[in-house]
């Protein structure tokens, strides 16, 4: 299918618009830098117990934990009684440069994974392992910019802000760490961008 638009609006990660824009002068900065993580769904026949009359929050940290915890992904459902649940446990290789962590993360075994996901969640949940009927692990090489020294106020995020031509960028890489807010901002952005080109009145404080 060919579309043709007067304008485009590409959201996407930073890293993967030069293979997009083969065929148009576009600028490659190596500035941007990704982080590699691991990412695994557990299933579980229940819920942990709660201890001290805390309830499982959404966003779960865990103290003195390699990991950025874990987010209970049942947590909004409009059930009234949920019998089973998923847990979705979140780990950020950053012990060396990015490509020698990405390195790590290809020869990390399933089992070995396995071992770190259960051990760091059985810290405040020493019940977990015999609640788990799946886990699924997944690997991120590129999962979201690494905001390096001098990348937040550099040139190249900067320059790579900018337009080209009638192809206007929108993603969270181009502030220089991956949040909703950072992407919904960006997305706001490019659309005014457009809607100025096009002289299309609009209300707004962003540009």
């Amino acid at each position: 299918m060919r579309v043709i638009a007067e304008h485009v609006v590409l959201a996407c990660p930073h890293t993967f618009n030069r293979f997009l824009l083969r065929d148009i002068s576009y600028p490659s900065f190596e500035a941007f830098q990704y982080a590699p993580w691991m990412v695994a769904n557990l299933s579980l026949r229940g819920f942990p117990i709660e201890r001290v009359g805390v309830p499982l929050a959404w966003d779960n940290v865990i103290y003195d934990s390699s990991s950025l915890g874990y987010v209970v992904a049942t947590h909004q459902s409009l059930r009234t009684y949920l019998a089973e649940t998923v847990l979705t446990y979140y780990y950020p290789l950053t012990a060396s440069s990015a490509k020698s962590d990405r390195q790590r993360l290809l020869t990390i075994e399933w089992s070995e994974w396995a071992d770190i996901i259960v051990n760091d969640l059985s810290k405040p949940h020493p019940e977990i392992s015999k609640l788990i009927t799946r886990l699924d692990v997944f690997r991120w090489g590129h999962a979201m910019v690494r905001p390096t020294p001098g990348f937040l106020f550099g040139h190249d995020r900067q320059k790579a802000a900018q337009s080209l031509g009638m192809i206007h960028f929108a993603h969270s890489d181009l502030s220089g760490f991956s949040i909703f807010e950072e992407a919904q901002y960006r997305g706001i952005l490019a659309a005014e961008k457009i809607l100025n080109a096009l002289q299309i009145p609009f209300s707004s404080s962003l540009l």
